[in-house]
């Protein structure tokens, strides 16, 4: 029978069993999945052969502890080379960059797991259950210190892949991550506490293998679900840059081991270990409020220095670079961002950046200070573009015979050690040129030729974005130039249908003073459309106000003498339209198109027929008539498009017009039309 003292290690089995089962069904597509499950078998018979052996014997037998450490030191070797793919995308590339660290401490845990059978390492100790715990001999404690390695080793690791991460990766990687390092964490305390006093107590082994419970089941979890579908963490140098830590609070804990160890083999107490841990936890929360930046400073520069000495992390540095300069909103901020890092990282002193004119071989300088300065540069922009790439002065020395006078002046006098070309698309955009005291590495110069492809590119598309900015400008301009041109046309067709009548009713008072008005409103129309092509008027700007549409009908139809038309027969039918939200000049010039378009549609006379009906939310105006009309692939495919007409002397852009002014006015154009038959355009707008 199993004791209440067994229950953690046998939760701690049967977690072993089950999560290694739901991987292996689930089978994840990575290697971390299988190392898992090689993890959670070895973890399964650790705890199975403890069980059976530990709680049943009073001595251990040496191939009952040969077994004991075997297993532990394989389940130990495998957790090591899971967390070192845990949730990486480069597996196998993780394992071969740190591959002597991961293959000296497994290659310990190999040779622990079979000096075991020949020589203990523990001893069990008392004869009640509740009270035993495992005495150390000295290969038991180097063993600890192993372990102690390898945790701290292990919390590396975990915090390298936790910090790379981001998004939604990091939130599925939260829960695993805190109960994997709480579980690592027990045992690195643990072994601390043994490799300090000489034992190892039971209470550290079922602590450890409840926190192991949490561990698996959130570690099986993510596997399954999450790591299959998930962008899997690229591991940069930022990441090491606050992960190292762990590596320094291991070396720490050894370190006050190894002291107090020392401390008690000279008679002291084994209190000063917790004394020491206690200040040293105190300074470190002290040191962490109040000079955070300058540890993280001077930890980069510990790390530059030494694990990477004359390096540096391209994929981090170039994704920063093609941020910044993507954010930026002018070339000034991008000229401050790569001279910032040619600076700081590349140790360049004296960056000029100078952009290529308009015209050919000249160069406009714009850093460090934007001057007026331009210089001829015909035969250097040949050697650049032909170059792209960064080459140093000692290789232009070829080209100086071709070169002028102010060419080769300038190379002697203004050019620094290096020419770095700014290339993009084919396309040379401008140069950098720069000094440095040292020479350049190949990682440097990979980092600024990439970089100057970076710039050249945004810069580039800034001069693309302008033109095309100029382009809608003048584009915006001729549309509107082109509405005003077309209202204009409107305004003669009217005067010509005055001229027409004043042939034959000149002499009448009436139609004299009705020319007069007409005139006067050509006028007062001119007037505003020559405002609008001044300062064309935007969408979001056009005021709305009540309109007297009926009344607005009768004044066009009485400005256009439609009652004095002699082949067409107008019929009026508007008694019931309410006033309507609308701006009224352009409520104006949209009938008068649609009228003017239906007298045009019947150059053999019929039948023009303005009629308004309304509900309590819209009010509707049809202009129809009994023309040619149109076909129906006209109507669905060039009709309301600019430029598209089926008149001889259209210039195609007074319906495109007006079905623009109706929507800015919050209302709709729409048409029905049938060769031979006539058509009709209604024209919806709400109600006042």
């Amino acid at each position: 029978m199993f004791s209440l003292y067994d229950l953690a290690e046998i939760g701690a089995c049967f977690a072993s069993f089950f999560t290694l089962l739901f991987v292996l069904v689930r089978r994840p597509g990575h290697v971390s999945g299988h190392l898992f499950s090689f993890v959670t078998l070895a973890t399964l018979a650790m705890w199975v052969a403890y069980i059976l052996i530990v709680p049943r014997t009073i001595t251990l037998l040496q191939w009952q502890q040969g077994v004991l450490i075997a297993l532990f030191s394989i389940a130990g070797a495998f957790w090591l080379l899971f967390l070192l793919v845990f949730a990486r995308e480069s597996a196998f590339g993780g394992v071969r960059d740190r591959a002597s660290t991961v293959y000296i401490l497994v290659a310990l845990f190999a040779v622990a797991a079979v000096a075991a059978f020949f020589t203990p390492f523990v001893r069990l100790q008392s004869v009640q259950v509740s009270e035993r715990f495992f005495l150390l001999t000295t290969l038991g404690k180097y063993f600890l210190v192993l372990l102690i390695l390898s945790c701290t080793f292990g919390l590396f690791q975990l915090e390298s892949t936790y910090r790379a991460s981001v998004g939604q990766m990091r939130s599925a990687l939260l829960k695993p991550v805190l109960a994997t390092g709480a579980f690592l964490s027990v045992l690195l305390i643990s072994a601390m506490i043994g490799l300090l006093y000489g034992r190892f107590e039971f209470a550290g082994i079922q602590l450890g293998a409840l926190v192991s419970i949490a561990a698996l089941v959130l570690l099986s979890r993510f596997l399954v679900f999450e790591e299959i579908t998930g962008q899997r963490v690229v591991i940069s140098r930022e990441a090491v840059y606050s992960s190292v830590a762990v590596l320094l609070v291991g070396a720490y804990f050894v370190l006050i081991g190894v002291t107090v160890w020392f401390l008690v083999s000279i008679g002291g107490s084994p209190k000063v270990f917790f004394s020491v841990l206690a200040a040293f936890l105190a300074i470190v929360v002290f040191v962490a409020l109040f000079f955070s930046s300058a540890i993280r400073a001077r930890w980069r520069g510990l790390v530059d220095r030494s694990l990477y000495s004359g390096k540096l992390d391209l994929l981090t540095e170039l994704s920063t670079f093609a941020e910044a300069v993507s954010v930026a909103t002018d070339k000034r901020e991008m000229f401050d961002v790569i001279t910032t890092v040619m600076e700081q990282k590349c140790h360049m002193t004296d960056i000029v950046i100078a952009l290529r004119s308009s015209r050919r071989g000249e160069f406009d300088f714009g850093y460090p200070t934007a001057s007026l300065r331009t210089l001829a540069l015909p035969t250097v922009e040949d050697w650049l573009f032909r170059a792209g790439r960064m080459m140093s002065k000692g290789e232009i020395q070829s080209f100086l015979g071709d070169c002028t006078e102010e060419e080769r002046r300038f190379i002697h006098d203004e050019l620094g050690d290096h020419f770095v070309p700014l290339m993009a698309r084919k396309e040379l955009v401008g140069f950098i040129s720069c000094r440095t005291a040292s020479g350049i590495g190949s990682e440097v110069r990979f980092l600024i030729d990439s970089m100057s492809h970076q710039l050249a590119l945004s810069l580039l598309s800034a001069r693309q974005s302008e033109a095309l900015l100029e382009t809608r400008e003048l584009a915006s301009f001729s549309k509107v130039s082109s509405f005003v041109i077309h209202d204009v046309k409107n305004l003669i067709s009217m005067l010509s249908m005055i001229l027409q009548n004043a042939e034959t009713k000149f002499s009448d008072l009436r139609f004299q003073q009705m020319t007069v008005d007409t005139l006067r409103g050509a006028q007062e129309r001119m007037k505003r459309l020559i405002g609008r092509l001044t300062s064309p008027t935007k969408q979001a700007d056009v005021p709305l106000s009540d309109c007297n549409l009926r009344q607005l009908v009768l004044d066009l139809a009485e400005e256009m003498k439609l009652s004095g038309q002699r082949k067409i027969s107008v019929n009026l039918d508007f008694a019931e339209l309410p006033p309507v939200r609308g701006e009224a000049e352009r409520l104006r010039s949209v009938l008068s198109n649609l009228i003017i378009n239906a007298m045009e549609a019947m150059p053999n006379g019929g039948e023009l027929r303005i009629r308004g009906t309304a509900d309590q939310v819209n009010a509707w105006i049809d202009v129809r008539d009994s023309g040619v009309g149109m076909t129906a692939e006209f109507v669905r495919d060039r009709l309301f498009r600019p430029f598209q007409t089926s008149k001889p002397s259209g210039l195609g852009i007074g319906l495109f017009q007006s079905k623009e002014l109706v929507e800015q006015m919050g209302g709709e154009l729409t048409v029905r039309s049938a060769v031979g038959e006539g058509t009709c355009f209604r024209m919806r707008l709400k109600r006042a």
